[in-house]
């Protein structure tokens, strides 16, 4: 729970800081929203009744979002932030 709570917050800062050092909104909305999908999968997990289920749903976010930024650190080469968002994903998933 707390590891993918963690990883809900950095993913947070990262869109926030896109947004503050280059204007990018879609930094900001994505970061926001893949933060609240981690942060729902974080309370699920918490829950004694459906572990599983917060589980599943934070494999499927954090597989999502490494694809996303997997690709384009492929298409970009640099490795700040998408390949380190893809290794984190991947990593947490």
């Amino acid at each position: 729970m707390y590891v993918i709570a963690a990883e809900a917050l950095l993913i947070l800062i990262g869109g926030l800081m896109g947004y503050l050092k280059k204007g990018s909104v879609v930094s900001l909305a994505a970061g926001t929203l893949f933060a609240v999908l981690l942060g729902m999968a974080a309370y699920k997990v918490g829950e004694r009744d459906s572990t599983i289920a917060g589980h599943q749903f934070s494999c499927l976010i954090n597989f999502v979002l490494a694809a996303l930024m997997g690709y384009r650190f492929a298409s970009s080469g640099k490795f700040m932030p998408a390949g380190l968002v893809a290794l984190l994903s991947a990593a947490v998933g």
